[in-house]
């Protein structure tokens, strides 16, 4: 007996009320259920303090650029040769080459599209290529949104 009170009135022990929250279903407990929910949302709210760090690690470029090197290689090595030259090719493009590429891009796949459309008839598909049409038209000048245009355009 002395032992369990010691343990509810001790506040380093934060557990004892998520264990009343999550096994006490009974109604007779409710009070002291939501004494605890009460209590939990109180430690959550606290603000604790921040805690500054005054260290630095003196690290050499040359290790960090080892470092980095090392983890896209990991990352991307093995990628295709012809992947490898698309993502470089992509890459160079600055930022009016990219939205005239993405504008490029963007007619010829329209119009495989609305071709698609004129050659079918059923149903689902016009809905399917209408809102890939709606897609595009909405798509952002991005690397990503290229790359994306780019493969629709040869899957077409």
């Amino acid at each position: 007996m002395w032992v369990s009170e010691g343990l509810k009135n001790n506040s380093d022990n934060n557990y004892t009320d998520i264990d009343t929250v999550v096994y006490n279903n009974s109604v007779r407990n409710l009070e002291e259920v939501l004494e605890c929910k009460n209590n939990i949302k109180k430690l959550l709210g606290e603000n604790k303090e921040d805690v500054k760090i005054n260290e630095s690690v003196n690290i050499p470029l040359s290790s960090m650029l080892k470092i980095a090197t090392n983890t896209f290689n990991k990352e991307y090595g093995d990628i295709s040769e012809e992947d490898k030259k698309e993502l470089k090719t992509l890459l160079s493009l600055s930022k009016t080459e990219l939205a005239e590429e993405i504008v490029n891009s963007k007619s010829i796949v329209l119009e495989k599209l609305t071709e698609k459309i004129n050659e079918s008839n059923d149903e689902d598909l016009h809905e399917k290529v209408n809102q890939t049409i709606n897609h595009i038209n909405e798509s952002e000048i991005s690397l990503t949104s290229l790359y994306k245009l780019k493969q629709l355009e040869h899957g077409l």
